[in-house]
C-alpha cells in the first residue's frame, strides 16, 4: 500500500504566517467534493503553502467537523454556507 499524499492547502500570507507563529491551527474551507471527511481524513499529512510559492509548512490533520460558516468564513463563503474545518498540528 502507497502513502497518502500529503494534502496541499495554499494560504494567503496572513493565514499562512498565523499557522506559522502557532496562532493558528484550523482552515476554513467549502465543504464539498475537495474538501470532505473523506479527502480530510483524520491522520492526513497536509502542506500548507504560502500561496503557490515553496514556503511550505508540513502538518497533520487532527480533526475534522462539518459545519455552517462562522467568523472569516461568514465573509469569504456566506452564512448560509456549509463548510469543513480542518484541525491541523504542524510537524517537524
Amino acid at each position: 500500500m502507497s502513502e497518502v499524499r500529503p494534502l496541499f492547502i495554499p494560504l494567503a500570507r496572513k493565514w499562512f504566517d498565523a499557522f506559522a507563529s502557532g496562532e493558528k491551527n484550523q482552515e476554513w474551507r467549502r465543504y464539498g467534493a475537495r474538501w470532505n471527511e473523506r479527502v480530510c481524513a483524520m491522520g492526513r499529512p497536509v502542506l500548507l503553502s504560502l500561496g503557490y510559492t515553496r514556503t511550505r509548512l508540513p502538518g497533520r490533520i487532527i480533526g475534522f467537523e462539518r459545519v455552517p460558516a462562522a467568523g472569516p468564513a461568514i465573509e469569504i463563503y456566506g452564512a448560509d454556507a456549509e463548510c469543513a474545518l480542518i484541525h491541523i498540528a504542524l510537524t517537524k
